[in-house]
């Protein structure tokens, strides 16, 4: 049986994510010796018991394929290594549950982030508030943070933008006190400021001009704070998130700007970097931009290829934003999972 010692040690516990120190994968290596091996290691620690080490394998997979955004197959790793690391952990003592309670929530973020990618909301929900029950129980951290920055992903899918906001807050607060990454910062307003721009166009909707006003001065602070370092790893992703999330914002402000051409400057970059999810989000900016404009034929184009885009990438979750003006909601309708948070 493997030692509760280490609970993964070779991880660092309040950096869910690993955005600084860990190197980064960029493409699928299709090593298939490799990948026997390991599976040959998963199977010889089941064979003798030994969850811990299951545990620890299953999740070292799932993290690898998360880097790369293959979230289609880390949720497998993910489920498994949850599951084996709850089997190791029932009959264990209290202040061995306790002291593993940083490892088990980690997991249990990573696991929520691949369900929401892969359209799997009620285990996304469910595992939200395991989380969140676990966060209850630990100070502030990166880690916690991450179960925040769930929330209001699920929170903005729901379309309840000014909870989503409040989470998102509460994830640069925590970042602050915790001298969180330059990276993982400038991601942290962007989120913010993303979110305030959804809050300013609901309530433009609704005719609120104040709260219009107040979550655009939200929006422009958050994005004045959120340009990416730039020797950072993935940077650029983080610059075309930046013009993607500004184009909004410049459009709610009235600012007479070719968003039309800065979307497109974006294209090359998700080329490049062969990222589907950024790519079918900049179709859909582009088919705001033109419905905006008045462009009803180019916007239904661009918002059905945003949808073909995402629905065939590792986030088909994504593709509700494109579907929603098209009106192909469907299973995709936040209304089913209304108040499922509270």
């Amino acid at each position: 049986m493997g030692s509760d010692s280490s609970f993964f040690d070779s991880y660092n516990p309040d950096d869910p994510d690993h955005t600084d120190d860990a190197p980064y994968d960029s493409a699928y290596s299709d090593d298939q010796s490799r990948d026997d091996a390991l599976d040959d290691e998963l199977e010889d620690a089941l064979a003798r018991n030994d969850f811990i080490s299951l545990s620890r394998l299953a999740f070292e997979r799932s993290v690898h394929f998360h880097r790369l955004s293959l979230f289609s197959i880390a949720v497998e790793y993910s489920d498994l290594a949850l599951d084996a690391w709850r089997v190791h952990l029932d009959t264990r003592p209290d202040d061995v549950v306790a002291l593993a309670r940083s490892t088990e929530l980690r997991m249990v973020n990573a696991a929520a982030t691949q369900h929401f990618n892969q359209n799997h909301f009620n285990a996304t929900i469910d595992l939200i508030h395991q989380a969140r029950r676990l966060a209850a129980l630990m100070p502030p951290t990166v880690l916690t943070a991450s179960t925040e920055w769930n929330t209001a992903l699920m929170e903005r899918w729901r379309r309840d933008f000014p909870t989503a906001l409040q989470h998102a807050l509460r994830v640069i607060k925590i970042y602050r006190e915790n001298a969180a990454s330059p990276l993982e910062i400038a991601r942290a307003h962007l989120f913010v400021a993303q979110i305030a721009d959804d809050c300013a166009a609901s309530s433009a909707a609704q005719g609120a001009t104040q709260l219009v006003d107040r979550y655009l001065r939200v929006a422009r602070t958050h994005l004045n704070s959120a340009q990416p370092p730039t020797n950072y790893p993935h940077s650029s992703a983080v610059e075309g998130n930046y013009r993607l999330i500004y184009s909004a914002y410049s459009r709610l402000m009235g600012r007479n700007e070719n968003r039309i051409r800065m979307l497109e400057s974006i294209v090359p970059v998700a080329h490049a970097l062969n990222d589907r999810i950024l790519e079918g989000q900049i179709y859909t900016a582009l088919a705001d931009e033109f419905s905006f404009l008045g462009s009803a034929d180019q916007a239904r184009a661009c918002y059905t290829f945003a949808s073909d885009t995402l629905l065939s990438s590792e986030s088909p979750s994504l593709a509700l934003w494109p579907l929603r003006p098209l009106k192909q909601e469907w299973e995709y309708s936040p209304d089913r999972f209304a108040g499922a948070l509270r």
